[in-house]
């Protein structure tokens, strides 16, 4: 039998309005959501872990295994509200290494007061 290695993907987004958020706050959001589409199941299997984030510049870095990519896309998309405040989660980029997703996310502007 043979065994299928899991590839890591790097999914980087942006909260907007670009306040700062707690990353904690943001990561609750965003791990209901998956679990209330897709089930606890999905969301172990899919390895998801907040890799970074940067409340400033309200975006971060999230991992996940690459056969659920598109679940933990749909589950950011669908978060419309942090803390009671109505807020839009974007994928700006999916990539397959954290070297890269670092890159992508120290360029992003931070926003304008």
């Amino acid at each position: 039998m043979k065994v299928m290695k899991l590839r890591g993907r790097y999914l980087i987004f942006l909260v907007e309005p670009r306040l700062n958020y707690d990353k904690e706050l943001v990561k609750k959001s965003i791990v209901e959501s998956l679990t209330s589409l897709f089930g606890q199941n999905v969301l172990v299997s899919s390895g998801f872990k907040m890799v970074k984030y940067n409340s400033e510049k309200a975006a971060g870095i999230i991992k996940c295994n690459h056969l659920y990519v598109n679940h933990v896309r749909t589950a950011i998309t669908l978060v419309n509200e942090i803390n009671g405040l109505k807020v839009a989660i974007r994928v700006i980029k999916v990539t397959g290494t954290c070297k890269k997703a670092r890159r992508i996310l120290e360029s992003l502007p931070y926003p304008e007061e």
